[in-house]
């Protein structure tokens, strides 16, 4: 019998499905200067339909994973392990109250792959759907047993989006879950999904580290991680 996810089960209320957006000529004005802004911009939901995408997605990544992990790691892999990419849908399924459109839809976009690590772990490489509004993973990582020195999950983050007259360039963020605290490890232009792989590879080897930025436990830029 397949044992239920209890944690995320106890901690779906986390989602707070209230306030969203719907005066359409506030968000209506609010998609133009956003289109049109240059510099710096933090793409973030605006519409009713897009929060409830924001939701279900930043849930899935930021709270039910790393909670999952801290809460008993041993049980996350174990179920990785025996039912694969399944078991991470079963989770993705359960954000579907939140976003009922969204969800079903890409539930064969979560993709898992497994395989060793240094000193005797395993690293779970976890894909996303494509992620549209910051601060949303396009990736993360598990990494169980996880060595000395060496965080248990990994994510890279949607960031900032640079906008110049003539170009656009999306910015993504390292970031690391140790239970409720989240790391950062500053950001560059997109990574590819091989890069940042190898990047972790490495970082599991010991072979190179990353030096956090800040320390956060309750939020960033805007609003709370």
């Amino acid at each position: 019998m397949n044992r239920a996810p209890l944690f995320l089960l106890t901690t779906l209320s986390l989602l707070g499905l209230t306030g969203c957006e719907t005066a359409e000529s506030k968000a209506a004005k609010a998609a133009e200067a956003a289109a049109t802004a240059m510099g710096e911009v933090w793409m973030e939901p605006i519409t009713e339909a897009e929060q409830q995408q924001h939701r279900a997605h930043y849930y899935f990544a930021h709270r039910a994973l790393p909670h999952a992990i801290y809460n008993d790691a041993e049980l996350l892999a174990t179920e990785l392990n025996r039912q694969g990419v399944e078991y991470l849908r079963r989770l993705w399924d359960s954000m579907a109250d939140a976003a009922p459109a969204y969800v079903p839809a890409q539930r064969n976009e979560v993709q898992l792959s497994i395989e060793n690590g240094a000193d005797g772990s395993t690293i779970y490489f976890i894909t996303f759907p494509e992620p549209q509004f910051f601060p949303q993973a396009y990736y993360a990582t598990f990494v169980y047993p996880a060595p000395a020195g060496i965080h248990s999950y990994y994510t890279l983050e949607m960031s900032r989006l640079h906008r110049t007259p003539e170009s656009e360039t999306q910015y993504a963020e390292i970031g690391a879950w140790e239970g409720p605290q989240h790391l950062e490890f500053g950001s560059s232009e997109v990574i590819s999904e091989g890069v940042f792989r190898a990047l972790i590879r490495r970082v599991v080897a010991g072979e190179t580290s990353l030096s956090p930025q800040g320390l956060s436990n309750t939020g960033n830029r805007h609003g709370q991680r």
